[in-house]
């Protein structure tokens, strides 16, 4: 394990947007928003992290491996002591996961899932082996699954998706960087997937992100927003504030 469940976690969201502010569109292909020089500095963000997470309906969309595919990268982290792959995680709602998935068959790191207690037998026998299942009480919060997380080991978290995943975070403010990769072009009507906010984040506009740093990555605008209230992710904070769910953003479609 990267280190003792009392230290911080460090939690980086990581999304990818079009000028008006939409994810997807309806098309059946996959709208491509990242520049290829965005695209590699992922795969630095990667090389830095203890762990992914995506939601289930990622995995289903993309069939994504999740993987560090930079052999310098993977170099550096095998120099610093640290697992030639980061943990891959997913979090699913109903247990509809294809165990032959790329998630589940490439690379021979930890592979983790999350889900609702309920649905911690039918999802064993699912997978069979291919990862290890962690039944998390309802209502599923962004604090309880850092908690979770926290609990083995994890210290930085890299999470990349869905939007109901980063909505899921975002509304509760349980982040410390938020690293929004804008591409130079509208979608307009045929837009789909926006972020789904809610909580006391929202409300409060006088809570406002400080601005990291702002790059320029082929043509995609990558600004890295920082949040003062994102490092509330101890194990006293868990004990101390009470979980607040985001029910409408953690659906059956997870």
């Amino acid at each position: 394990m990267p280190a003792s469940s009392n230290s911080p976690m460090h939690i980086c969201l990581s999304a990818a947007c079009s000028i008006d502010g939409y994810m997807d569109d309806t098309s059946n292909q996959r709208l491509i928003l990242s520049s290829d020089e965005d695209l590699l500095d992922i795969q630095r963000e990667r090389s830095l992290c203890d762990a992914i997470l995506v939601g289930a309906g990622t995995l289903r969309a993309d069939n994504p491996r999740l993987s560090i595919r930079e052999p310098p990268l993977v170099d550096a982290r095998l120099r610093n002591g640290l697992p030639a792959q980061p943990i891959k995680i997913t979090l699913t709602a109903t247990g509809n996961l294809d165990p032959n998935g790329q998630f589940f068959q490439q690379g021979t790191q930890e592979k983790i899932v999350l889900c609702p207690t309920g649905v911690v037998t039918s999802l064993k026998s699912r997978l069979d082996g291919w990862a290890t299942v962690i039944g998390i009480d309802a209502p599923i919060t962004a604090r309880r699954i850092a908690h979770v997380l926290q609990e083995r080991g994890v210290r930085h978290l890299f999470v990349e998706g869905g939007v109901l995943v980063l909505s899921l975070f975002l509304s509760e403010g349980i982040f410390d960087r938020f690293r929004l990769a804008i591409a130079p072009f509208f979608v307009g009507e045929k837009g789909i997937s926006r972020f789904q906010l809610q909580h006391a984040l929202v409300a409060n506009r006088q809570e406002r992100l400080s601005i990291g740093s702002v790059r320029l990555l082929g043509d995609t605008t990558v600004i890295d927003y920082l949040h003062s209230r994102g490092r509330q992710t101890t194990r006293h904070d868990f004990e101390t504030v009470s979980d607040t769910p985001v029910s409408s953003i953690v659906e059956t479609n997870v």
